[in-house]
């Protein structure tokens, strides 16, 4: 293993990608890794709490803190209204004799509060320089230079929220690797990737003609107008399905930062992006479309 030789690397080879954290970890621990990165984790004393609910000098804290509170409950204080509409969804596809797999069905309901910009729907975005979530541009080099990857972009992919702290960039949902964990997987009934993305899709594309058209009962701030400003886009490593759901070596085409490469510009030549990992079998994206938006 050319890690090991080179940096000490005594782990296994990962298997899927959550196994890649203990190489990282020893990659950033190994004396020839050359950028110093720390996460500090914030412990607020007893004394401290004492202050900032009834010390006026601490008062700029207590409304962040608030603030935050506030913006993460937002779900769980609204939930009635979401259940409401969801309720009325169902309806309509029960008099339409229709029954979607209840893991699907959870599962578009995720990708609709991540869409809203919930503080608390996790998914993912491409790693684009930013080291804020880690030294992962020295890790990238590693890899092209060290590892010798020669003809794919070593695309990482990070937690995130859509439209967290005003950015604007594409966000994505992994079947493979999924941020939704509620449905267990005896409950799911899925068959395949494909054919639970053909009816993901189906869910969407009915969800989105009755919104439109206001055969939904719905209180939900801002849901009239989501599909106006948020897109839906879904992908397959295996390759385009029914001309609905498209091939996953088309996804760079509307975010270039999948194949972000560290260094300076053209220094690693043209790569591919990685279109047969197992994190695009079956994979949707949520992105803005182009228009102004204010939500």
């Amino acid at each position: 293993m050319i890690l090991k030789k080179i940096y000490g690397i005594n782990s296994n080879p990962p298997t899927s990608p959550f196994e890649l954290w203990d190489v990282f970890h020893q990659l950033t621990q190994s004396e020839k890794f050359q950028t110093p990165w720390q996460c500090s984790v914030i412990y607020f004393p007893s004394l401290w709490t004492k202050k900032i609910k009834s010390d006026p000098a601490w008062l700029s804290l207590y409304n962040y803190i608030l603030k935050r509170a506030w913006e993460h409950t937002a779900y769980n204080r609204n939930r009635f209204l979401y259940d409401e509409m969801w309720e009325s969804f169902f309806n309509l596809l029960t008099a339409r004799k229709i029954k979607p797999v209840s893991y699907l069905m959870d599962l578009f309901k995720h990708l609709v509060y991540a869409a809203l910009g919930s503080n608390t729907i996790p998914a993912y975005k491409p790693f684009n320089g930013d080291e804020v979530v880690g030294p992962f541009n020295e890790i990238l080099k590693i890899y092209l230079e060290d590892y010798k990857f020669s003809t794919y972009a070593p695309t990482l992919m990070i937690p995130c929220h859509f439209l967290a702290n005003n950015c604007k960039d594409p966000v994505y949902y992994s079947l493979q690797i999924p941020t939704y964990w509620d449905s267990t997987p005896s409950s799911r009934g899925s068959i395949s990737a494909n054919k639970d993305l053909d009816s993901l899709f189906w869910i969407y594309k009915t969800f989105k003609e009755y919104l439109k058209y206001g055969k939904i009962h719905t209180n939900v701030e801002g849901i009239e107008k989501i599909f106006e400003r948020v897109e839906f886009t879904f992908f397959h490593s295996e390759g385009r399905i029914k001309d609905l759901i498209l091939p996953a070596n088309e996804m760079p085409n509307g975010d270039a930062n999948l194949v972000y490469l560290p260094g300076r510009k053209g220094q690693y030549g043209e790569r591919k992006f990685a279109d047969r990992s197992s994190f695009v079998h079956g994979c949707v994206r949520i992105s803005l479309k182009n228009v102004e938006t204010d939500f």
